[in-house]
């Protein structure tokens, strides 16, 4: 048994001397990082300091109007884009059950193009009885989509809508100023 504790004893010292090699090197590499950042003779920070110079306020000011002309004409793309991909599937089927229902209604004259069914002349059907009528729903009450349908098609008007207002970003984008 002496030697089994032996052995745990030199396996934990060990594992804590690599520990402590691992935790001084990743100090050593974190604090230098540190250091090098907070010196103002970083790349970063001469370029920072250097933009903030006069000289160069009228460069900003070119490519902040360059910029947020076509940004601003972007955005309302996506925006409309967006509206009309989510507005118009419902809007056109409710205009087409309109139009269906307008036609069933007058189609009672013999020609036209109301609803052949319901023309006068001819082998009349019987009227559909309340029993099987019953079991069927309106077109009004009809099924929505499921959730999976529904996710889908809200991710492809949103790539849609990006893209249109990307590339109407880009077309308004005053590239000669």
């Amino acid at each position: 048994m002496n030697s089994s504790d032996g052995s745990k004893s030199t396996e934990r010292r060990a594992e804590a001397e690599i520990f402590d090699r691992f935790s001084t090197i990743v100090k050593d590499k974190f604090t230098a990082y540190a250091e090098a950042s907070r010196q103002s003779n970083s790349k970063v920070n001469q370029l920072d300091i250097l933009y903030k110079r006069p000289e160069f306020s009228a460069e900003k000011k070119i490519l902040n109007d360059m910029n947020n002309n076509g940004l601003s004409k972007g955005l309302l793309a996506t925006l409309a884009s967006f509206i009309f991909l989510r507005w118009s599937p419902g809007a056109i089927s409710r205009h087409l059950r309109k139009r269906a229902a307008a036609s069933a209604g007058t189609g009672s004259g013999g020609s036209g193009s109301g609803n052949p069914f319901n023309k006068t002349g001819g082998y009349k059907l019987d009227p559909p009885s309340s029993e099987g009528m019953a079991g069927r729903t309106s077109i009004d009450n009809a099924e929505k989509p499921g959730l999976f349908f529904q996710a889908v098609r809200l991710c492809v008007d949103t790539f849609v809508s990006l893209s249109v207002g990307a590339y109407a970003s880009m077309y308004f984008l005053d590239s000669p100023k």
